[in-house]
């Protein structure tokens, strides 16, 4: 009877000869420090660590000898700011670790949310004299759905576009600072 191998002897056995190239090598490198990096920073964004624990945590991977570089940090963390979410922290981050000046972010993102709100008053009106001049419905049972209206989803869009340049802006600005 034949030897029984288990699934790792198999697989050890077929890619015996397999070598990965210097440059397979550094890719490989290069791709288990976003996962380290990207794991920290989930962790971060959860509420397991606060600013100055997350300040050591990155530094001891930067310092590591496979571990990301200050740049590809700090690129990781602008890559999570997004218009309309909650960005405190990662602003904070940012600020602490890296010195960036974080007002015109700030500021961006301010801009959008009064904007945003303008606009959805604006249309929730707009929708309340429609109903009332084509439909005779009036009062306070009126209450209009903007995630149904095809018209506020399309300025929704647009403005969301417009606003996530300006943000693109700004943060490529931050980037232009050495790290």
């Amino acid at each position: 009877m034949g030897e029984i191998k288990s699934t790792l002897d198999l697989v050890l056995e077929k890619t015996r000869h397999l070598t990965l190239s210097e440059e397979e090598k550094h890719q490989q490198k290069h791709k288990d420090a976003r996962n380290r990096l990207a794991g920290l920073l989930q962790r971060y964004q959860d509420g397991k660590l606060d600013v100055r624990k997350m300040g050591e945590e990155l530094d001891r991977l930067v310092q590591a000898d496979s571990g990301p570089d200050e740049s590809m940090v700090r690129d990781e963390i602008m890559g999570r700011i997004e218009l309309g979410s909650e960005n405190g922290q990662w602003l904070a981050l940012l600020q602490t670790r890296y010195r960036c000046d974080i007002s015109a972010v700030q500021s961006v993102e301010e801009d959008f949310r009064h904007t945003a709100e303008a606009a959805a008053e604006r249309r929730k009106e707009q929708i309340k004299t429609q109903f009332e001049q084509v439909r005779r419905i009036s009062g306070s049972a009126v209450v209009p759905n903007l995630n149904a209206d095809r018209s506020w989803i399309a300025e929704q869009q647009s403005m969301m576009a417009d606003f996530s340049r300006r943000l693109e802006a700004e943060l490529g600005e931050m980037k232009k600072v050495p790290t």
